[in-house]
């Protein structure tokens, strides 16, 4: 799947470590990740360490995780598109 440009994660049966793999995909531009409001599975201390290892991700989507004014910040700057 080294072609993939966009994947949609959202309220799938993942755990924040499987992240991990998508560093491998050298084409990877778009990520949506999380789910229902409240979830409590993904976090941003254990999702955005992960995201900043996708050197080609530009575009990100976190829904229903939860980050500080100084992650939403950092994000911004790090990515062309940011939705929380």
């Amino acid at each position: 799947m080294k072609q993939l440009t966009s994947l949609d994660l959202w309220a799938n049966d993942i755990a924040e470590e499987d992240l991990d793999m998508l560093a491998d995909l050298p084409h990877l531009e778009y990520l949506s990740v999380g789910g229902y409001s409240g979830q409590d599975k993904f976090t941003s201390k254990g999702v955005l360490p992960r995201l900043k290892k996708i050197g080609s991700l530009k575009r990100i989507w976190l829904d229903g995780i939860s980050v500080s004014e100084e992650e939403q910040k950092d994000l911004e700057e790090r990515y062309e598109y940011v939705r929380l």
